[in-house]
């Protein structure tokens, strides 16, 4: 196994203005990085991620109807709900491996462009059939932009800078999760459902514009295309489950993303249903959660970025993450014990779950990319695969849940992130275990390395380093003297 110097050598910040390291080790940044507005970028990158998850949830609050509208059962309705959603689930599978080969812009391009036209589908949809399968092909075209994102961010951001970035995409797709019920609640009792489609059809416009006049394109080291590696491209995100490590993040990272579903889903219709909250009001019960993930894009990123700084360790990243993950399975818990008993700690209690959830999210993400370099698409694609397959399963439990036991799927949740929580420092554990025993066989097993990733104790050296001083001086006093006896002898 090969280690980059970053990894032999704890100390050394890695190289970001070149294609390639010292050792010849390839970076993730693009080689033209210094030629972007970072900044200017960021503002914008949030959006393309944002309306992904607005197109998934806005049209919920308008199943009733459209099972009235096309004289159908409510129970197909939602199915296209799952559906879209696991399909869509497949879709960064093909889109984010493909931008590798064409370019993060021409992707996002094409995926908006198909977007708008699947969009004009949905609004004249003559049946339910066919109302489904363009709701499908619209999932499917939107949601594979979010790992899209996540690639142009591993292209321009530097290493000591993601966790804020990443933190700020993952915000933009948890406000979308929860601003579009809100709108979706909002336009259908004033305008209809397909008011929804009009309003998501004018907003997919203007990021189309926005993309074709503003966006550079950031992956300036794209493969060579060949119809043979693009097709091998699309399967090799799978083979990543292979490492412990991959699997383990991926899914912890899964399960909670799905019980966020399932909140998000839950409280409007809880609300409803055992607090006789109006469907305007239950809209606006989101809000905390909303600003509990803006609460947490300020903290999370700052401090995953110090952790990064402070441990010099790829695996640094995951620290936050993983005292998060453990506080969230508590959290959840937490939330099935009061959530028929108090609307107050409900509320409370889903925005601490939305302000840790982006501790453990966006760590997660920049500890992968870091982990894998140079398959930021790949990584974000199979992220995006398990996240919203686990999250159709939450949608259809939400039918049974509200009924039955509706405590108990939420103690389900937390005892299996609480588990996946303790897996996961197994993993961390012994996989820094093996990379000492590397970094020792690598520069001859004289290195002696602590459990807390502190830096060598520098006490030795100096004290070596001042004895090796002394020595020089008398030497040269030494000298001195003896150069000024040979003179008075010669006198």
């Amino acid at each position: 196994m090969v280690f980059s110097q970053e990894r032999l050598k704890f100390g050394r910040k890695e190289n970001v203005g070149d294609k390639k390291d010292k050792n010849g080790i390839e970076s993730t940044y693009s080689t033209q990085k210094q030629d972007f507005n970072t900044k200017k970028l960021m503002l914008i990158l949030p959006f393309f991620s944002f309306l992904g998850p607005v197109s998934n949830m806005a049209y919920l609050p308008a199943l009733n109807q459209l099972t009235e509208f096309y004289n159908t059962s409510l129970e197909i309705v939602t199915l296209s709900v799952s559906i879209a959603t696991l399909v869509g689930a497949l879709s960064p599978l093909i889109w984010a491996p493909s931008s590798d080969f064409f370019g993060r812009k021409k992707i996002l391009i094409t995926e908006f462009t198909i977007f708008i036209l699947m969009t004009i589908g949905c609004i004249f949809a003559p049946n339910i059939q066919t109302f489904i399968f363009f709701r499908v092909l619209e999932a499917a075209s939107l949601i594979g932009s979010i790992g899209v994102c996540f690639a142009i961010v591993m292209d321009v951001v530097p290493v000591y800078s993601r966790g804020k970035a990443l933190a700020s995409v993952i915000f933009a797709i948890t406000v979308g999760t929860i601003v579009g019920p809100v709108i979706g609640g909002v336009l259908t009792e004033k305008w209809g459902w397909k008011s929804i489609f009009i309003f998501l059809l004018i907003i997919a416009t203007i990021i189309l514009m926005i993309v074709i006049f503003f966006l550079q394109e950031t992956n300036m080291d794209r493969k060579p295309l060949s119809a043979k590696k693009l097709i091998l491209s699309w399967l090799r995100p799978i083979l990543f489950f292979r490492k412990k490590i991959v699997l383990t993040v991926v899914l912890v990272n899964s399960f909670v993303f799905s019980s966020m579903y399932f909140i998000i889903v839950l409280i409007p219709t809880v609300t409803q249903r055992y607090y006789n909250w109006s469907k305007m009001n239950s809209g606006f019960s989101l809000l905390p959660y909303g600003f509990g993930g803006l609460f947490g894009t300020i903290c999370a990123g700052p401090l995953i970025d110090y952790s990064r700084k402070r441990f010099k360790t790829l695996g640094s990243r995951l620290l936050p993450g993983v005292f998060a993950a453990f506080i969230i399975s508590f959290t959840i818990a937490s939330i099935g014990a009061v959530i028929l008993r108090s609307v107050v700690f409900l509320l409370a209690l889903s925005s601490l779950f939305s302000w840790l959830y982006v501790f453990l999210s966006s760590g997660s993400q920049a500890f992968l990319f870091e982990e894998v370099p140079g398959e930021t698409a790949s990584i974000s694609s199979i992220m995006t695969l398990v996240q919203f397959g686990f999250s159709s399963i939450s949608v259809q439990l939400t039918a049974t849940a509200v009924g039955k036991s509706l405590d108990t799927w939420f103690y389900i949740y937390g005892a299996c992130i609480f588990l996946f929580s303790f897996v996961l420092i197994y993993v961390i554990r012994s996989r820094w275990e093996h990379i000492k025993e590397e970094i020792k066989k690598a520069i001859g097993g004289d290195i002696e390395m602590n459990q807390k990733f502190d830096t060598p104790d520098s006490s030795s050296s100096d004290n070596t380093t001042t004895s090796k001083m002394q020595q020089i001086n008398s030497d040269v006093s030494k000298e001195d003297r003896r150069k000024s006896s040979t003179t008075e002898l010669s006198s």
